[in-house]
């Protein structure tokens, strides 16, 4: 993109990138055209071409209820600010109706979910075309900054037909997933944010697991993890330590509770094998098979009780 040249305080030529069906042709003009830009859209983050058929993918975070996956084409209008994904946003000015003059067709998303779960804000993304994930081939692989979960989007013919969990990484509220890209080669790498102030943050790839085995082998059931030794009032078993954060995710009226299980008792020689490293100015360090409980449950219409809704386990290799 050639830099604007500010003559007299106007702007004197741009050129633009005009998003048709030749993506990135560039056009010199005196002012943005209609063309290179779609209505409705709150905060995309990110935006991505697929390298096979140039579709452009847009992930726009929502506000209060929804986040949302587009796919972006000429002549369509995704609802902002009258909406919030498929839901009329009675909170804007226009009180969910469409503006008398409505530019453009008003098109749903091709995917969006609600905050709940810890899920809030949506990130972008790419549409997979390397060689080492075939399972992924073709999928649109997202995140939330939030809960910390990584999915694989199915779409056939503008229509989602499934949306698959890859996995869940812990996150706090100072920290999570800042981008999902592809590397050189086309494999995903996930951005995660360290705590403010340092340089914790980290990259990571998705990589498929050894073999099957090792994934069914894993407890299909609470129940068998060991954690608890009661379900119903979740009374961890010895050795499950409750825990608290200094500063919690926001969990959208949701409560969270969290546990923890350092392996050993702390009298192996090597201290990295079954004891915490704590440091002021970086990340505490835990030894490999920590495990790492967080239990979420939501208010009953009582507003004294509550319902289980999801329990993450997560073991440090």
């Amino acid at each position: 993109m050639k830099a604007p040249m500010a003559t007299d305080s106007r702007m004197a030529s741009v050129w633009i990138a005009t998003c048709s069906a030749a993506f990135c042709e560039l056009t010199s003009i005196g002012r943005a055209a209609p063309s290179v830009t779609r209505p409705g859209l709150r905060n995309p983050f990110r935006i991505a071409f697929d390298g096979e058929d140039g579709t452009l993918w847009a992930a726009d975070v929502g506000h209060l209820r929804r986040e949302e996956i587009n796919i972006i084409r000429p002549g369509a209008n995704y609802g902002w600010s009258f909406r919030e994904g498929s839901l009329s946003f009675d909170e804007s000015y226009l009180r969910g109706n469409p503006p008398a003059a409505l530019e453009g067709e008003l098109v749903d998303p091709v995917w969006e979910y609600p905050h709940l779960n810890g899920n809030n804000c949506i990130i972008g993304g790419f549409v997979y075309r390397g060689a080492s994930n075939p399972q992924l081939q073709g999928k649109y692989i997202y995140a939330d900054n939030g809960s910390g979960r990584v999915w694989a989007l199915s779409v056939e013919d503008g229509n989602a037909v499934s949306n698959e969990e890859l996995l869940a990484l812990p996150v706090s509220s100072k920290t999570g997933i800042a981008s999902v890209q592809a590397d050189a080669q086309g494999e995903p790498l996930i951005v995660i944010l360290g705590e403010t102030g340092t340089t914790s943050g980290t990259i990571r790839r998705i990589i498929p697991a050894d073999n099957k085995d090792s994934v069914s082998s894993l407890p299909q059931r609470l129940s068998q993890t060991g954690i608890f030794a009661d379900l119903t009032t979740l009374e961890p078993n010895p050795g499950v330590i409750p825990y608290e954060v200094n500063a919690p995710q926001s969990a959208a009226g949701a409560r969270i509770r969290r546990w923890m299980s350092v392996p050993g008792n702390g009298d192996d020689p090597d201290a990295a094998t079954d004891r915490i490293t704590f440091s002021e100015r970086d990340a505490c360090k835990f030894p490999p098979g920590t495990v790492f409980v967080q239990h979420f449950d939501l208010p009953n219409a009582d507003g004294k009780s509550f319902r289980p809704i999801e329990t993450r386990v997560v073991v440090l290799e």
